[in-house]
């Protein structure tokens, strides 16, 4: 008895250390169509959110591939509710990434929210492992990536 509540309390400990955040599962659109389902099975993913009004979050976006230096690890750039089509079609047709607009503002709620962009979230297997709503540190971005492949 006393054993197993020993290993009750090591699993409640350990659980409670954990940095990551669970987000349920979620489907969403591309700006060209695409359906993305995010859920407990999505490998590591880097969520880039951005605003067209934000020129340094352009800036950022437009520059993701040059400071994310891991190419196994899918990106997806996420416009927010008051970005108009027509201007994120312009960036969508400069990008390699898919851009989903965030039109009914539930995607960055299911991730925490965000007070800033450019924000990142990077998840993995229904877990948020890391949120950062300020300017974005990639030499420490590049290390949480390799530790979470």
């Amino acid at each position: 008895m006393i054993r197993c509540i020993s290993i009750l309390l090591a699993a409640l400990l350990l659980l409670s250390c954990s940095n990551t955040t669970p987000y349920p599962a979620l489907q969403m659109s591309t700006y060209e169509g695409e359906t993305i389902e995010l859920d407990n099975e999505t490998p590591l993913t880097l969520l880039f959110f951005f605003s067209m009004s934000n020129p340094v979050s352009i800036g950022a976006l437009y520059n993701l591939h040059q400071h994310v230096l891991d190419d196994e690890i899918d990106i997806i750039a996420i416009a927010t509710q008051v970005d108009r089509p027509p201007n994120v079609a312009i960036i969508q047709r400069k990008l390699l990434i898919p851009i989903v607009i965030d039109n009914d503002d539930r995607i960055s709620p299911t991730f925490g929210g965000m007070q800033l962009t450019p924000a990142i979230k990077l998840i993995k297997m229904g877990e948020i492992l890391h949120s950062q709503d300020e300017p974005i540190d990639y030499e420490a971005l590049n290390e949480l990536i390799a530790d979470n492949k």
